[in-house]
């Protein structure tokens, strides 16, 4: 009896981690995508340097096009399309993130090329964005 309660609960934590359960790949994209700089505002910074702030604003700049990345390409994942071209859909929808996470990253004193980095930046987030298509037809939450 402690075993079928035990199983119950541990299938029905894998189920609250994946959504509602019915279908394959009801993984839970990420609620605010703004959360990371909402806690890097919260924190007081203190005297620090005008580079230091660059690279906070940058890393939530960052998580956000991340953030937008991985909803857009579970939502997307559920279409019979190839894996690429679903990744290269949820990067397109999140364009403007990933530009201001391009301009954050610029820093005060400004990137050599910033359309090279920009398309760096697209790269990376197609890259992401595979995984999580890969990811959610898996069926794999975390």
């Amino acid at each position: 009896m402690t075993s079928r309660i035990m199983l119950a609960a541990g299938v029905a934590l894998t189920l609250a981690g994946c959504g509602d359960g019915t279908g394959g790949g009801r993984c839970k994209s990420p609620i605010d995508p703004k959360a990371a700089q909402k806690a890097a505002a919260a924190v007081e910074p203190g005297p620090v340097l005008n580079a230091d702030l660059s690279r906070v604003d940058a890393r939530a700049a960052t998580a956000d096009a991340r953030a937008c990345v991985q909803r857009y390409a579970w939502k997307l994942s559920k279409s019979k399309e190839d894996t690429d071209l679903v990744a290269e859909a949820a990067v397109t929808a999140c364009d403007a993130y990933i530009a201001a996470a391009t301009q954050a990253e610029q820093g005060p004193g400004g990137a050599p090329d910033l359309n090279a980095l920009h398309d760096a930046n697209i790269r990376t987030m197609t890259r992401w964005a595979t995984l999580y298509v890969v990811q959610y037809r898996a069926n794999v939450c975390d």
